[in-house]
């Protein structure tokens, strides 16, 4: 079991160097407006061995909205603060799909036809994605397009929607990280558990992993990361594509205790396969733990540890079940989020590296990998 407490300097010095090392990067790219605020947390084995949040969870520059009662002041950032995890909801999904696989529920090949009525019933989903199977889902390699914002079809429903994107010039040949195949996984989940995505996260992670703050969206608490100032990045690629929408959250405030998501907002209700989920670095760090046990918690199996290890195995040229494979996880695994998550685990160390930024949360989010990298490198060469 993770101890909560941050053990300071015990493994032979290194503590140190790492510390004054990882103040340094962070308070650089802070200062440089690479995000407002962030946490860090890594473990190793069993014990915490660096904790530390840096700069604001709420930039002093917002404007106050009325009806959520929020101060105009500077909110900082600390080690519980609740983040909007973005695509590491990804990884959540991933386990509960491999914990219903270890129970025997699916198999890897089970085919979406077979586990959805709604592609059984539209002839031109079952030709074109029901064969895809729980494992092309999960490597990104099934073919299904990136990206679609099904909210501007806010009126129709998803398999309606769906339908009508896929087609033989829509699907792709190569490995591409797709957004629909983990909203398709989502509602395998809730089709084969006859649960919300809800009650099952509450199951599996809130009862049997003790994660005390992860939920779908936890309204505005006092103490949570804020986001983009609305959504302005999806609104320029839904106008690249020459979409209307009308229903924007307003860009004069940022987006707090809401996902930033668009599909999962505006279309999902703020619960989806692909995004959704808030925690603190804590809980994140325990699904990474969870990884590194072999699927195992205090004991208990939660996922078979054959699955684990396909899981953590590269399938196609990126991509384990879930996981990614890059220069941004040497040594290791991991995944990013939109909003400036991110989870690393380097088995051979029995480590996990938890950094969560709100990235979106300055005046003009850019891309936050090559920060990623120098921390990263910068704790496997000194760990």
């Amino acid at each position: 079991m993770i101890v909560s407490g941050y053990i300071k300097g015990r493994f032979m010095g290194w503590n140190h160097m790492l510390e004054d090392e990882l103040n340094r990067l962070f308070h650089f790219y802070l200062k440089k407006s690479y995000f407002s605020g962030a946490v860090c947390l890594i473990s190793k084995g069993d014990e915490i061995i660096f904790k530390a949040s840096y700069g604001n969870r709420i930039d002093k520059t917002m404007e106050s909205n009325s009806n959520y009662s929020l101060s105009r002041t500077t909110k900082k950032m600390n080690t519980s603060t609740i983040f909007d995890l973005a695509s590491i909801t990804k990884m959540f999904i991933t386990t509960i799909i491999l914990h219903f696989i270890s129970q025997g529920k699916l198999q890897l090949r089970t085919p979406l036809g077979e586990c959805l009525l709604d592609i059984r019933e539209k002839s031109n989903l079952m030709d074109h994605i029901g064969h895809v199977t729980m494992e092309q889902l999960l490597t990104h390699s099934s073919g299904i397009p990136a990206w679609y914002p099904f909210y501007v079809e806010h009126d129709k429903k998803f398999y309606t929607i769906l339908n009508s994107i896929v087609s033989p010039s829509s699907m792709v040949e190569d490995v591409t990280y797709s957004d629909i195949n983990y909203m398709l996984l989502g509602e395998v989940i809730k089709k084969k558990s006859k649960l919300s995505l809800e009650e099952c996260v509450n199951r599996v992670f809130i009862q049997s992993l003790e994660m005390k703050t992860l939920t779908f969206g936890p309204g505005f608490g006092n103490n949570v990361a804020a986001t983009e100032f609305g959504n302005r990045i999806e609104q320029k690629m839904c106008a690249e594509r020459g979409l209307q929408f009308n229903h924007w959250r307003s860009t004069d405030l940022p987006i707090i205790g809401e996902v930033n998501d668009g599909n999962c907002h505006y279309y999902f209700q703020g619960k989806s396969g692909h995004a959704g989920l808030f925690a603190s670095a804590m809980d994140v760090l325990k699904l990474g733990h969870l990884y590194v046990k072999g699927g195992e918690y205090q004991g208990k199996s939660i996922i078979n540890r054959e699955i684990i290890q396909r899981s953590t195995t590269k399938l196609n040229h990126t991509r384990g079940l879930g996981w990614e494979f890059s220069d941004v996880f040497p040594n290791g695994y991991g995944h990013t989020g939109f909003t400036g998550t991110s989870l690393w685990v380097v088995p051979t160390k029995k480590m996990v590296v938890v950094i969560l930024t709100n990235r979106l949360h300055v005046s003009k989010p850019i891309s936050i990998q090559s920060f990623r990298k120098e921390v990263h490198q910068k704790i496997i060469n000194t760990i």
